[in-house]
């Protein structure tokens, strides 16, 4: 019985800290990702008016 005892008092810390770090680690994951996608975003966005403010400021060449 005592060993038992030991035992479950022993385990149960390390199962709250793996219970506990599985959502963190979760969360951290979708953060990053979520990161990634508004960087890519932010990114596709600025060569996009770059790119509008390239064609604005090139003069159009209506014949060859």
């Amino acid at each position: 019985a005592v060993t038992t005892a030991a035992a479950s008092a022993a385990t149960e810390p390390v199962a709250t800290a793996a219970a506990e770090a599985i959502p963190a680690t979760a969360a951290r994951a979708l953060a990053a990702s979520i990161a990634a996608v508004a960087l890519v975003t932010k990114t596709a966005a600025l060569v996009a008016s770059a790119s509008a403010a390239i064609t604005a400021a090139t003069p159009v060449k209506t014949h060859a």
